[in-house]
């Protein structure tokens, strides 16, 4: 796996609106734009360069903003063959129309938002609850929330589609083999009876993310009726990468384990299976508003006291002689050919680890926005278990989570204003949140000359873990959040001044 192999899968992230996501033949008559006919190249069994014969591909695709080349195309799908035709929300109609009256069945409409190249969202037009669920989860600014409730009225008048400019349309040509179910369908068919009743008459909203790490489609599954998801289910964009899946089940079920059923504040695992020859993950909802960069600013006491709160309902276990080795040493020796200096330095302030006086914790490794959600009964949830280590160093989630907190609180957008944030909140007499990290070593009995490992650790084992997500060589990522992180703590160790 590559990030170019990543980048080519974010741009057919519908393929798991299929019943099949392994696309086999395909056609895209027209000019099509040039990322999606490398994509559809790279992900397809088969892919027609020029002319293909009627009645002879699996799936057609059809880049056509006006829709008016849409029944020559169709006439390439065979019988059990799919077309999805990528238009604008004005030519909706005229798309499925032309569809349907060329014999087309299950012909449905996406909104792709905010477009087909930077695709983030894709929502079920014809379900309302999706889209309901989907502009909620418009809360990142001012502007974006006024968006959303016009969009919401549009939506209450059946006039959504005009509104928005990138829509695909669906549909199967009768006849032939093969599953005529979407992908999520057969997702949830899969589940055991108490989880299919829970998500009878269910939609199903696809979350496909875009940043560096990002490997992974998530679909939102929400009954009938219902304003928020009742389940999850997480989908590898590539087949192969089944580990990141694997590891999240692994550790939710020791969670639960080690808790007995206990943690609220953590999905259960459902599921974890293959549907339709691709693995999936599925697993109950953590539902509520999002721990984000404005909530922070508006009150970042209290979101830093509610996640300590959350840390504390974490399992602990006693410390382990080989814990250095295992969580320092081993991650940072794939960093060392980049950045020898900085590991081998990183290694020496990581030195007084290596004894048997770290307690281990259950570590998330990734407590940040998105992952951190306020539930209605105002505690926490925290989502995106992938990275987490069940046998992990304490401290190193609080340091992250503060690092967050404090660029939100500063509204730090840029590289340059997070390193400062950055600085301010560690380095210094005055460091706010290296007050707050010594006070909760105190409190775990963690002795004062461990604070300082831990705290480079938290920034090291971070930049391994971003290295190996994203396969990227040390020049490729010199300038990444993570790595600046690392550098920034690694210089100022000796003189944070909180110490």
């Amino acid at each position: 796996m590559t990030e170019s192999d990543l980048e080519l899968a974010r741009r057919v992230d519908w393929r798991f609106l299929l019943p099949d996501a392994k696309l086999g033949r395909v056609a895209c008559p027209g000019s099509e734009p040039k990322d999606l006919r490398r994509s559809l190249k790279r992900f397809s069994a088969e892919f027609a360069e020029g002319h293909a014969a009627a009645g002879d591909r699996d799936l057609v695709v059809v880049a056509d903003e006006a829709g008016k080349g849409v029944a020559r195309a169709a006439e390439l799908a065979r019988p059990g063959g799919w077309v999805l035709v990528e238009t604008s929300g004005r030519a909706r109609r005229r798309v499925e129309n032309v569809l349907r009256r060329q014999g087309f069945e299950g012909v449905t409409s996406r909104w792709h938002w905010p477009d087909f190249d930077r695709c983030l969202e894709i929502v079920p037009l014809d379900e309302p609850d999706a889209v309901r669920l989907a502009l909620g989860r418009r809360r990142a600014s001012a502007r974006s929330r006024i968006k959303a409730t016009g969009a919401g009225v549009l939506l209450a008048l059946g006039q959504l589609d005009r509104a928005v400019p990138c829509v695909s349309v669906i549909g199967r040509r009768p006849g032939g083999v093969g599953p005529a179910v979407s992908f999520t369908t057969a997702v949830i068919a899969a589940l055991g009876a108490s989880e299919q009743e829970l998500a009878r008459g269910m939609s199903a909203l696809l979350v496909t993310p875009r940043f560096p790490t990002s490997r992974h489609v998530i679909a939102l599954v929400v009954p009938s009726g219902a304003s928020e998801p009742a389940l999850v289910a997480k989908i590898p964009r590539l087949a192969e990468d089944r580990g990141g899946i694997e590891r999240e089940a692994s550790v939710l079920r020791r969670l639960d384990e080690m808790t007995k059923g206990r943690r609220g504040g953590a999905p259960r695992v459902v599921s974890l299976d293959d549907a339709s020859g691709w693995p999936v993950l599925v697993e109950t909802a953590i539902t509520g508003v999002p721990l984000n960069p404005r909530a922070i600013r508006s009150d970042p006491d209290g979101c830093i006291t509610a996640v300590r709160r959350w840390l504390d309902e974490l399992p602990v276990m006693p410390a382990e002689r080989e814990t250095f080795e295992r969580l320092v040493i081993g991650p940072l020796g794939r960093l060392r050919r980049s950045w020898e200096a900085l590991v081998e330095r990183t290694l020496q302030l990581g030195a007084p680890l290596a004894g048997d006086e770290v307690p281990l914790v259950f570590e998330h490794c990734d407590l940040s926005h998105p992952n951190v959600i306020v539930q209605k009964d105002g505690t926490l949830g925290v989502i995106d278990w992938e990275l987490a280590e069940p046998n992990g160093l304490p401290l190193c989630d609080l340091c992250f989570f503060l690092a967050y907190a404090a660029a939100a609180r500063d509204g730090a957008d840029s590289p340059e204003a997070q390193e400062a944030s950055f600085v301010r909140a560690f380095v210094g007499v005055d460091a706010w949140a290296g007050r707050i990290v010594l006070d909760e070593a105190a409190r775990r009995r963690i002795p004062s000359e461990l604070v300082e490992p831990l705290f480079v650790a938290t920034w090291a084992r971070d930049a391994a873990r971003f290295v190996e997500r994203t396969g990227a060589d040390g020049g490729d990522v010199t300038d990444a959040r993570p790595l600046r992180y690392w550098r920034l703590a690694t210089r100022h160790a000796g003189a944070l001044g909180w110490i």
